[in-house]
């Protein structure tokens, strides 16, 4: 009897480890299930969040080029409008047949124009054999009129140097009359204009 209690209270100790064991497992099962969802929740959190960051990302972008695309369609307006002006300016000097002497004369394109002293008609300066100088900034001479010997252009040469030499001054361009300055260049210094970008004239300077 004594014996038969001890293997009763035995079987029985085993039967509720074995029910306290499964509770355990269910248990660690279902935090294991909880834990899988709360991880599936993030990462579909996660992926949500990266979409509206990307989508965030692509209408920030699509903005940006929207607005370089209008500056540079105002810019092209702003080009546009500035050519035509100079277009105009242009043709109202061509049209007067009176070339300005205070500035070089120029197209919408930047190309430089020039009027033939001899027949008066206006043309690029690469159609003159010679043009500019002091007091004749926009005046030359064509190619055909240099080349036509039933026109007179000869000078008297010692007075025209003469002429020069009292109105000539070494601080004016004697291209388009603008100042000179003193330039520090790659290779030394040297003087040069200072409307650059039109005129091209350059002087050595001397060493003493």
């Amino acid at each position: 009897m004594k014996y038969q209690l001890k293997f009763n209270k035995h079987k029985q100790a085993i039967i509720y480890q074995r029910e306290l064991d499964k509770i355990h497992a269910e248990e660690a099962w279902r935090a294991e299930e909880e834990r899988r969802k709360q991880a599936r929740i993030k990462a579909e959190k996660d992926r949500k969040a990266e979409l509206e960051r990307r989508e965030k990302e692509r209408i920030e972008q699509e903005k940006i080029a929207a607005e370089k695309k209008e500056q540079a369609r105002m810019e092209q307006e702003r080009v546009e409008v500035e050519k035509r002006q100079k277009r105009q300016e242009f043709l109202k000097v061509i049209n007067s047949g009176d070339c300005p002497e205070d500035r070089v004369l120029t197209d919408e394109g930047g190309r430089r124009w020039v009027q033939c002293e001899f027949c008066g008609k206006f043309a690029p300066a690469s159609a003159f054999a010679s043009y500019g100088g002091f007091g004749k900034l926009n005046k030359g001479k064509c190619y055909e009129c240099s080349r036509n010997p039933n026109i007179n252009t000869e000078v008297n040469v010692s007075e025209e140097k003469a002429r020069q030499k009292q109105r000539y001054d070494p601080n004016i361009c004697p291209e388009c009359g603008g100042r000179l300055r003193l330039i520090q260049g790659p290779f030394g210094k040297f003087v040069g204009c200072e409307n650059y970008l039109t005129c091209k004239f350059k002087r050595r300077v001397r060493k003493k």
